[in-house]
């Protein structure tokens, strides 16, 4: 039941690949379903063109360890209740629109090993307690190193880039600032002034 509700919650007669859901077939003939012991351990939906806010449903599904739901469509803010899949081993929510923070209730994921959160719309600053879990470093923190250098919110290229400055572009939707830099060297503190400067000249200072 959890699995049908997580279905129809994300547009399952529209996902790619479907093969058995909703049907009377055992849950292993599922496409991207695992089990172990009877309990949902695996769920794998990558690519699979998921639109919608992740359901309440998909917390009921106390026993899974991986779980890959990106490059989908998935929008909304990371729930709390993730915290609930204590086996989580696996997360991959990579390559959607979400949006927020990671919450706090999830240093409870002790068994947590590899979170891939990257190219979403995340913000905010880490919760203390997310660097005190087991796993930070495998987990999280990677993650936390780009967001913490500015790369967190990463877009692909578009012809919609807007040329503000020298080498300096806004994304279309006013989430990123874009520096193309001229070499592969990393930006120095007199590259990063310019920048500032380029910025400052052609944004409101509001």
């Amino acid at each position: 039941e959890a699995l049908i509700a997580f279905y129809n919650a994300l547009g399952g007669p529209n996902w790619a690949r479907q093969t058995n859901w909703c049907s009377d077939k055992p849950l292993e003939e599922w496409e991207g379903v695992s089990t172990d012991n009877g309990h949902v351990c695996h769920l794998d939906l990558r690519s699979n063109n998921l639109t919608g806010q992740i359901p309440e449903s998909l917390f009921e599904l106390k026993g899974l360890k991986n779980l890959m739901l990106g490059e989908n469509h998935l929008v909304g803010t990371l729930s709390p209740r993730f915290a609930e899949l204590t086996d989580l081993k696996y997360l991959d929510l990579s390559y959607n629109n979400l949006e927020g923070n990671i919450p706090v209730e999830w240093a409870a994921l002790t068994n947590l090993e590899t979170c891939n959160l990257f190219d979403n719309r995340l913000s905010g600053v880490f919760p203390k307690e997310i660097y005190a879990m087991p796993n930070f470093d495998n987990a999280f923190r990677r993650f936390v190193q780009v967001q913490q250098f500015g790369y967190g919110f990463i877009f692909p290229a578009t012809e919609g880039m807007i040329n503000i400055g020298e080498n300096l572009f806004l994304h279309p939707d006013g989430y990123a600032l874009e520096y193309r830099m001229k070499d592969l060297s990393v930006p120095t503190e007199k590259d990063m002034q310019k920048i500032l400067r380029e910025a400052y000249k052609s944004l409101s200072d509001d």
